[in-house]
């Protein structure tokens, strides 16, 4: 190996680019949107992280469109997660 391969840096390879293929598979396996019932509003929602068995709530929404949107945003984070994990 060359010293230019041994302090290869992650921002100069894709690690840190997730795929929008990859981000999907995220958002359907392992994030959920629930509905949650609460005084004044009557579209809220929770966002979850589901790991095995276990599940996180890592988000409150304010309706379906923002707990999806958070969705995306969680798992673009995880994606960018996987990618960098990667690289070792």
């Amino acid at each position: 190996m060359n010293e230019q391969q041994i302090e290869k840096k992650p921002e100069d390879s894709t690690a840190s680019n997730s795929t929008p293929l990859l981000e999907r598979r995220l958002k359907e396996n392992y994030t959920l949107s629930r509905a949650v019932v609460m005084e004044d509003e009557p579209d809220a929602r929770t966002v979850w992280l589901k790991v095995g068995s276990q599940e996180f709530c890592v988000a409150d929404a304010e309706n379906k469109e923002h707990a999806e949107w958070m969705r995306d945003m969680l798992a673009k984070a995880l994606g960018k997660i996987v990618n960098e994990q990667r690289t070792f």
